[in-house]
């Protein structure tokens, strides 16, 4: 595949996602996602906490592990 013929569908797909306002709304939670992970802000408190602190983030393995 040509990159010109996949610059093409990439465009016209993404003016077709543009025009939706669910798109928008989705682009909106991720960004806000990003933002609380970038401060450190989005936590859940861990279950076991025989780790060391009361606090697991997110995308730590033993959150992931507990979620299995």
């Amino acid at each position: 595949m040509s990159p010109r013929r996949f610059w093409l569908v990439a465009s016209l797909d993404a003016a077709e996602s543009a025009r939706r306002p669910l798109f928008w709304l989705w682009a909106a939670l991720m960004g806000f996602n990003a933002w609380l992970l970038s401060r450190g802000s989005w936590i859940y408190r861990s279950v076991d906490t025989s780790l060391g602190s009361p606090r697991a983030w997110v995308n730590s393995e033993f959150q992931v592990a507990f979620v299995d």
